[in-house]
């Protein structure tokens, strides 16, 4: 399993957050939003040389995200869309 994020869990392992931003890569590309559909713990890290580089997980289980949790991340994406483009305005008046 691949990303540009890093999952952090609670106690009984229920994730609570992806450090790294809603963004796909916040290195490369400061528009481009992705939300996960899976996530990994405890396992093998093949980390990525640099920020731009993707890291990736392997011989762990692989988890899905929840339906609730799938959904939560959707409206902050477009949650940070909005702000984003109100800024856009601003910055242009």
């Amino acid at each position: 399993m691949c990303s540009f994020t890093i999952a952090h869990t609670d106690e009984k392992d229920k994730l609570l957050w992806y450090n790294g931003s809603l963004l796909k890569n916040k290195a490369i590309d400061a528009l481009e939003f992705e939300v996960p559909t899976h996530w990994m713990m405890d396992a093998t890290w093949e980390k990525g040389g640099s920020k731009p580089d993707i890291s990736c997980m392997r011989d762990g289980e692989v988890r899905k995200l929840r339906a609730e949790e799938m959904k939560i991340l959707e409206q902050s994406v477009e949650f940070a869309k909005k702000i984003d483009t109100s800024k856009s305005l601003l910055s242009f008046s």
